[in-house]
């Protein structure tokens, strides 16, 4: 079990190749250095538009990691959020170990899509955190009263991100779930003060996320975000899982563990489970973004599930061993745990600087910085605005969409996509030089476009400029 933990942990070691990691680190910095802004402060094309900083609490924390060491604290940080988050799930089923241990092995395998040093999760974890709690009370190891933690425990979250909201929703679930539990015939509900509480812990919990530098303007944030046709068309991690991709197997495989346990297993789970099970399957269907949430709820539902269907259908076996004999294999397991969590973490680390390379247009915006093109405004790809942020070149757009608004991210996708009024958007903003990828749709049409040229190409990043009289060079 300690080997199958630590296969878990390695599949959550990622390096900080994500997108907005860029724009997150010069967010913390600035908010260190100067408070929280109000208004955007990296753009040229919407400066000073209001920009809503809900992650504010993640940033600092995320660059004050990274002045203390590097991508390397991030990643150890960050991989040892996501092992607690796996641990907090764990914990919380009543499973037995080899049961629990091989479905968190598959939800890590699941989640593995979108887990990496990001403010998200955040979420996770606060989620498995606050259900594990609630679960405790259930169980009787907790009174009844420890569930008002949850108020408390939700305004920290409000400040680390605005996916507090989705520890309102457990509540409320909890709420409406547990008195259905009450009625049903041989259900495990939470105690009676609990269950009466959890409609005012929900409203507590709601509330108290006022109590941040957004302000009321945090209630109503993650709906506008949630409702962004844009961003479901266009990013691609709100988009739906495409199972044609082998990065989605593992997530199809727990689709099927989880109905074919609920199909033959005798002990059904709990309204309050369903209802989680339901609501987060339905949403990561919606979007991969989800998937990580629905991997961790379903660890204690489906592994509970998978033994109740296991002891029913085949005779439980045991194993007996001596106690040196178990000791033995114990220490044989956690040390070849150590090593594999070892070598993934230093592998990842080591090999940081290669994966950022792969990713974005490091020697192209070096010589950007390098030449007059540094002080002119510039086209950029959406994936890689948060990498320009970095260096502290003025772009075009990056990945706060919902500082962009919907109206905004089509004029730019206009461009990116070269649909027939592509040159719109570069004109009403004034763009000098466009930064995208060799082949990409907006560069064939520069390329046949007389009034421009393109001035840089190395493989990873083409830079075209707009011409007059003379093109300038920054090969």
């Amino acid at each position: 079990m300690l080997c199958l933990f630590a296969i878990a942990t390695a599949l959550s070691v990622a390096t900080t190749t994500d997108p907005d990691l860029w724009w997150h680190l010069r967010t913390g910095e600035l908010i260190v250095n100067d408070g929280i802004p109000s208004g955007d402060v990296f753009s040229f094309t919407l400066p000073g538009k209001e920009w809503l900083t809900h992650e504010w609490g993640s940033q600092v924390l995320m660059w004050g990691l990274w002045s203390w060491a590097g991508a390397g604290a991030l990643i150890l940080v960050f991989t040892g959020l996501i092992t607690a988050t796996f641990v907090l799930a764990y914990k919380t089923s009543t499973a037995r170990p080899v049961a629990t241990t091989s479905l968190v092995l598959l939800a890590a395998a699941t989640a593995r899509i979108a887990t990496a040093p990001r403010p998200q999760m955040f979420n996770l974890f606060l989620m498995a955190l606050l259900i594990w709690l609630l679960e405790q009370v259930r169980s009787g190891r907790f009174a009844p009263g420890a569930a008002w933690a949850s108020v408390p425990l939700v305004l920290v979250w409000a400040n680390l991100h605005s996916g507090y909201l989705l520890g309102v929703v457990v509540l409320a679930v909890y709420a409406g779930g547990e008195q259905l539990e009450r009625r049903r015939t041989g259900g495990r509900p939470l105690p009676g003060p609990a269950i009466r509480h959890m409609p005012l812990i929900a409203a507590g919990a709601f509330a108290s996320a006022v109590v941040d530098p957004s302000g009321t303007a945090l209630w109503t944030y993650p709906i506008a975000t949630l409702r962004s046709p844009a961003m479901r068309t266009y990013i691609r991690e709100w988009h739906s899982p495409d199972f044609h991709s082998s990065w989605f197997w593992p997530f199809g495989l727990l689709l099927i563990v989880l109905i074919t346990s609920l199909v033959i297993s005798s002990r059904k789970p709990g309204s309050t489970q369903l209802l989680l099970l339901f609501g987060t399957g339905v949403a990561s269907l919606q979007s991969m973004r989800h998937i990580p949430l629905f991997a961790v709820i379903a660890i204690p539902i489906v592994a509970e599930q998978v033994e109740v269907a296991w002891d029913a259908h085949r005779a439980r076996r045991e194993l007996q061993l001596s106690v040196a004999s178990s000791r033995s294999i114990g220490l044989l397991a956690g040390g070849l745990a150590a090593v594999i969590v070892a070598v993934s973490l230093s592998s990842a680390i080591s090999s940081n600087d290669d994966a950022i390379a792969s990713f974005y247009p490091i020697d192209a915006v070096d010589a950007i910085l390098a030449s007059d093109l540094a002080d002119t405004r510039g086209y950029n790809a959406y994936g890689w605005g948060g990498y320009l942020i970095w260096p502290g070149v003025p772009v075009f757009i990056d990945g706060r969409a919902d500082v962009y608004g919907d109206d905004f991210m089509y004029l730019h996708f206009q461009a990116e996509h070269a649909e027939p009024n592509w040159r719109e958007p570069l004109d009403q903003y004034g763009v000098d030089y466009v930064l995208m990828p060799p082949n990409s749709d907006l560069n064939v049409v520069l390329s046949e476009a007389a009034d421009w040229t393109s001035v840089y190409d190395d493989g990873m990043a083409e830079i075209f400029v707009r011409c007059t009289t003379t093109c300038p060079s920054v090969r």
